[in-house]
């Protein structure tokens, strides 16, 4: 009598599928075994009234997210004489959430701060230039402990930001964590620059927005806002806008 034994061969029994998923789970696994959370500065930004402009057609919307990418292409090519370029394309990190955009940079970068408020003034303006119909974002920006690889953000910096913009920035503006007003980065920046200005309600910092090519576009709009039947939680945003049109009027 032969006998023959056979031995147990565990991967050439396992499902191919599971083989496959197990072999991907390990890849990823050594992929980010070492990484950590890095200190950034994030912005987290909400375009206002989402709901109505995806009723419009695709060409509408998509010029939106194309303000988006010529902002990364333009600050990506940008040169600093005689040095490499202002914001590399692996500086800026950028995620579309649904109707929010979130934006970080690590803090150790050089001008970290100045390149994202930079960009987000970008955003902030070209928005709101267009055409019979301005779109406004409103925005909490911060530092602290992020992962933002790709299309995967997550960390408590990027709650802190969007809490600031959910709970605090209220109507059309992009606000600064008030908790960065002594961050070395922050002062260098505020002293030297008009990119922010201070609200003299609550004396918080925000992207300044109104210029003098915008003002009408701006101020047509919240009239417009405030003579309709519109929900009175939007209208105060309009007044809101109002005032500090006005304000700007008077300085």
């Amino acid at each position: 009598m032969r006998v023959v034994v056979r031995h147990s061969n565990k991967n050439a029994s396992m499902d191919p599928l599971k083989a496959h998923i197990s072999q991907i789970e390990q890849s990823i696994s050594k992929k980010y075994e070492d990484s950590d959370y890095d200190e950034c500065y994030i912005a987290f930004l909400d375009i206002l009234g989402m709901k109505k402009i995806v009723q419009k057609e695709y060409t509408f919307l998509r010029e939106i997210f194309n303000t988006i990418e010529v902002a990364i292409s333009l600050y990506g090519n940008a040169k600093i004489v005689g040095s490499d370029s202002f914001i590399s394309e692996d500086q800026i990190r950028l995620t579309v959430l649904s109707d929010a955009i979130v934006i970080s940079i690590k803090s150790k970068t050089d001008q970290a701060f100045s390149k994202l408020i930079g960009i987000c003034s970008y955003f902030v303006k070209k928005l709101i230039s267009k055409p019979n119909s301005p779109i406004f974002l409103r925005g909490g920006i911060t530092k602290g402990n992020l992962f933002h690889s790709g299309g995967i953000v997550f960390g408590p910096a990027l709650v802190n930001a969007y809490e600031l913009e959910d709970d605090v920035a209220d109507s059309m503006r992009c606000i600064l964590d008030p908790q960065l007003e002594n961050d070395r980065q922050v002062k260098e920046y505020v002293s030297s620059n008009n990119a922010l200005c201070v609200d003299e309600v609550d004396g918080l910092h925000y992207i300044s927005f109104i210029t003098d090519e915008n003002k009408k576009i701006l101020s047509d709009t919240a009239e417009e806002i405030l003579s309709s039947n519109i929900d009175s939680d939007i209208k105060d945003k309009y007044n809101w806008l109002l005032k500090k049109l006005d304000n700007e009027t008077n300085a």
